[in-house]
């Protein structure tokens, strides 16, 4: 390392613009994080990742010995936050300081002022600094403030910030508007709306031909059109679920299937409301499931016991009903495969993907052929490529990224 240190020093000195300057320390550092990762060089034919993927070298990004690398998006760098710890960082966002990359936070750009600050608000945006020393830039005619709760910095519209004595003290919520009162600054809800309290205590603004009340789990308010609404003695006392109507009856106001609809209830006791020409049945959840005739599983008493997946349809073999694929092939895994495509183990292969033998078949993952070898056929990396392990696999990596 003491070697790409000098390296760096000679750039910062040689009196290049700063923009070769950056582009030079960019690849010194890339460099340097390779070396440490173990993977430049001729290893790279031989490496097996650790499931990130295929990636650039230079947008290679790890904290260090023992932990997992990461690969950066593109237009982002490899480079230290104000923790000291480092991150994908915007290329917009990176500079040099002490010969390594840094990255100014929260969509900051480095300063080009030297005896400004390292990082400002790019365009016209400004500075905001929270309560808790966070900073964030705050676009014009919004006005910076802080949460009460985090201490984190708020760009606030104009017509929703709290303005106490000494200026800006919160930010009402979306739907509210800040108002002078009597007894200070306060959220007031707009226009034709209605100020709505859960059971919970939390606010919310309610528009016209709306009923206000709680929902029964989490006490949070709900705005509930008039004909889901159930109305006990007192009052409002919950709404129906979309698909349901409130309806009174001797028990009391209950939630009743729209016209045309039928009421279904999943083994797990939910309900919903099935359209006509459906079947009412569950799901491995319990879940209530409305199936079309065609998807639907039959026990022998005739009562619906499950549905098929998109794709397949019901048909009753010998030992009993069954999902098969349309055109009465059968199912490969979970799926159906396409005209192209045969089963191998459970998964839909296209044809020309498939190697091994005939007795023990597999199928080549994407970027591998299935190549003669000694050993038989058998799916290789095409030359001047690289295995690697992906999250969908393994792949095979081109000339000019590194497996990580």
């Amino acid at each position: 390392m003491d070697s790409r240190f000098d390296e760096v020093a000679k750039v910062l000195a040689s009196g290049l613009s700063r923009r070769e300057v950056f582009r030079r320390v960019l690849g010194i550092t890339a460099g340097a994080v390779l070396a440490n990762l173990g993977i430049a060089g001729t290893v790279l034919a031989q490496a097996v990742g650790s499931g990130v993927g295929c990636c650039k070298p230079s947008q290679v990004c790890s904290a260090g010995a023992g932990t997992p690398a990461t690969c950066c998006p593109d237009n982002t760098v490899c480079a230290h936050d104000v923790t000291g710890a480092l991150v994908c960082c915007p290329k917009e966002s990176a500079f040099v300081r002490g010969g390594s990359l840094n990255c100014c936070p929260n969509g900051m750009v480095p300063n080009r002022n030297p005896n400004g600050p390292v990082c400002v608000c790019k365009g016209d945006t400004a500075a905001c600094v929270g309560a808790g020393g966070a900073v964030t830039c705050c676009p014009k005619n919004t006005v910076c403030t802080s949460d009460p709760t985090t201490g984190n910095p708020v760009c606030c519209r104009r017509e929703q910030t709290l303005v106490g004595p000494a200026g800006p003290i919160g930010c009402c919520p979306d739907g509210a508007v800040a108002q002078n009162g009597p007894n200070g600054p306060t959220c007031v809800c707009r226009g034709d709306t209605v100020a709505c309290v859960g059971a919970g205590g939390a606010v919310t603004c309610c528009p016209e031909d709306t009923i206000c009340t709680s929902d029964a789990t989490t006490g949070h308010p709900v705005c509930c059109k008039r004909r889901q609404t159930l109305v006990g003695p007192a009052g409002p006392i919950g709404c129906c679920p979309d698909g349901m109507v409130a309806q009174n009856g001797p028990n009391g106001p209950t939630c009743v299937c729209r016209k045309g609809t039928a009421a279904c209830v999943g083994a797990s006791g939910t309900v919903t409301c099935c359209h006509k020409n459906t079947f009412c049945t569950s799901d491995a959840t319990g879940n209530p499931v409305c199936c079309k005739k065609d998807q639907t599983l039959f026990g022998p008493t005739g009562a619906a016991i499950r549905c098929c997946p998109d794709g397949q349809v019901a048909r009753t073999g010998p030992n009993g009903p069954t999902c098969v694929c349309r055109g009465n092939q059968a199912v490969c895994g979970a799926t159906c495969c396409e005209d192209d495509q045969v089963c191998v183990n459970g998964a839909c292969c296209k044809k020309e993907k498939i190697c091994g033998t005939t007795t023990a078949p597999v199928c080549c993952p994407d970027g591998t052929r299935c190549t003669p070898t000694a050993n038989g056929r058998t799916c290789l990396c095409p030359d001047g490529t690289a295995p690697c392990s992906t999250p969908n696999g393994p792949t095979c990596c081109p000339k000019n990224t590194v497996c990580v």
